[in-house]
């Protein structure tokens, strides 16, 4: 029930950037709705939210974004997928994953520690 409640809170979260970002982005140098967006995504989905942020930096640097011409509504659209989708593997599927694990691991080594004795 927590789970399903923060998964519905931090898509909320990430949404409201995204329709944030869209409705205050205004063509041209002037618009700081990258700014907002950037900000808002790498908090939401941070570390990994830099991970993300970094290849957005290089292939953009590097020549190789592969639509250079695509609508800014949709690049930031398809920006805030890849940042969902980071966010959601590593807050919902890596860190409850790796939390099931220690929890396992603490218990067997407890229990070994109760099993030897003083």
């Amino acid at each position: 029930m927590i789970k399903k409640a923060a998964l519905v809170s931090w898509l909320v979260a990430c949404l409201l950037v995204l329709l944030l970002t869209l409705y205050t982005y205004s063509p041209g140098p002037a618009s700081d709705a990258g700014v907002l967006f950037a900000v808002g995504m790498t908090a939401l989905t941070f570390p990994t939210g830099i991970v993300v942020q970094l290849l957005v930096i290089v292939s953009g640097s590097s020549g190789f974004w592969p639509f250079p011409e695509l609508p800014a509504r949709v690049a930031y659209s398809s920006l805030w997928f890849a940042f969902v989708s980071a966010g959601y593997l590593q807050w919902f599927v890596v860190l409850p994953w790796l939390w099931r694990r220690f929890k396992r691991w603490y218990s067997s080594a407890i229990a070994s520690v109760e099993k030897a004795g003083p």
